[in-house]
């Protein structure tokens, strides 16, 4: 049957339960947007001290460091790749938990004054940090592949 209604189909039209669900929505993706970001800031840190250490390492006498650390030997080169990665998708996660914290206020904002082009915003961020994390993603099982082939 044809629809009698002129009522647009894309007017934003929520009732009090998908209001609910997408502002409990909202909430948790805040959560963890922050999470997102604080944690990629710990990545950071930690990336940019074993940076420090390597160089401490070649600084000093290698044959000294490496007689009280044997395991390094010819360990530099293969750090080297996940470093890069691991800077690169800090990066990205960062960008993605910005994302992610911009859908859940866009969310929140779209279901409050039932704004039509708040709630595409929204979608447009979810559909962004999606991209991003798919990204991530790709590039932790290009370093588990590059390591496994440098470790034969």
């Amino acid at each position: 049957m044809e629809q009698s209604s002129t009522d647009s189909l894309f007017d934003l039209q929520v009732d009090h339960e998908t209001g609910e669900y997408l502002r409990e929505t909202g909430k948790w993706s805040r959560f963890i947007g922050i999470s997102y970001i604080v944690c990629c800031a710990l990545g950071l840190v930690v990336l940019l001290v074993l940076l420090l250490v390597l160089y401490v390492f070649r600084a000093v006498d290698l044959e000294t460091a490496l007689e009280a650390y044997p395991t390094l030997a010819g360990r530099e080169a293969t750090l080297i790749i996940p470093f890069m990665l691991g800077i690169a998708g800090c990066g990205i996660l960062t960008v993605a938990g910005i994302q992610l914290v911009r859908f859940a206020r866009n969310c929140k904002y779209a279901v409050q004054q039932q704004d039509q082009a708040a709630f595409n915003a929204s979608l447009r961020n979810l559909r962004t940090f999606l991209l991003l994390f798919g990204i991530v993603i790709i590039l932790s099982v290009v370093a588990s592949l590059l390591q496994m082939a440098v470790a034969i």
